[in-house]
């Protein structure tokens, strides 16, 4: 794969502490670019997710980015992330320690399956920004204000 390939598909790159990222674009054919975290080989037990890498922002947590990682106990998120994919945290099963940021309301499903240490009020959080339902790999459904609130952004947001 040539520079220009890897700039245009994306390239997986390990950082000093363990993380692994891909640069994706917003669109076909957009200049805007972001970080999405895809791995982690870590052995920190709390992952500081940064909030750019490469003067990028980190919006999102690829699917399975951090599967069965066992040891992990909490994980920091930057301000910016907007989406947390498909089982990222899948069968995370010490993870008890996350923040939410504000912004954050893409949750894919299981992306927090088998964390059974995640904190009640964790779990409601993420229930109530969960608008397709399945982040928590359970049968909660997310709150119908957030789902009506989550429509309204998406028909009023520009094209």
């Amino acid at each position: 794969m040539n520079e220009e390939q890897r700039e245009r598909w994306g390239s997986r790159t390990r950082l000093e502490n363990g993380l692994e990222y891909e640069i994706h674009r917003s669109g076909w054919g957009s200049s805007e670019r972001f970080i999405c975290i895809s791995g982690y080989n870590g052995e920190s037990p709390v992952v500081e997710i940064p909030a750019e890498i490469a003067g990028l922002p980190v919006t999102h947590i690829g699917d399975f980015a951090f599967l069965r990682c066992t040891h992990i106990t909490g994980v920091k998120f930057p301000e910016n992330l907007t989406d947390i994919d498909a089982g990222a945290f899948l069968d995370c099963t010490a993870l008890s320690e996350i923040n939410i940021p504000g912004n954050c309301d893409g949750f894919g499903v299981d992306a927090f399956k088998n964390c059974p240490n995640l904190s009640p009020k964790t779990r409601a959080l993420i229930n109530e920004r969960d608008y397709f339902g399945g982040a928590l790999g359970e049968d909660e459904e997310p709150s119908q204000e957030f789902k009506g609130a989550k429509n309204e952004r998406r028909r009023s947001s520009p094209k």
